[in-house]
């Protein structure tokens, strides 16, 4: 299978997770706050149909996102891209790098008045 085809797929088990948790959390916030003992239980489908409704706005979000992206930008570059080095950012050499340590060190000690 394509790239393209293995998104739809992990879009559409999303869809369904989706599905699943938001109508067992509208359902069981409306039993929560609005269900009393000894009622009878509300109908299921109507929080259903608005969780069907939460999943397809997200699968279809998701389809459309996916369609807009050129093929290019699905897939991974195959070649690496070249750093191109900066004039101003030049490496120090290693007989540098030992020179300015040694220098903040020496800089950066306090002075003791214990020392001659």
């Amino acid at each position: 299978m394509e790239e393209k085809e293995w998104r739809i797929v992990e879009y559409v088990v999303e869809a369904l997770l989706i599905l699943w948790l938001g109508y067992m959390f509208l359902y069981q916030n409306y039993l929560l706050y609005n269900w009393h003992r000894g009622l009878p239980l509300p109908s299921k489908w109507p929080f259903f149909m608005i969780a069907l409704g939460i999943a397809l706005l997200f699968l279809a979000y998701e389809i459309g996102k996916l369609e807009k992206k050129p093929a290019s930008e699905t897939k991974a570059s195959p070649e690496p891209l070249e750093r191109v080095p900066d004039e101003d950012a030049r490496e120090p050499m290693t007989g540098e790098i030992e020179e300015t340590e040694e220098e903040e060190i020496r800089a950066s000690a306090p002075e003791s008045p214990q020392e001659p």
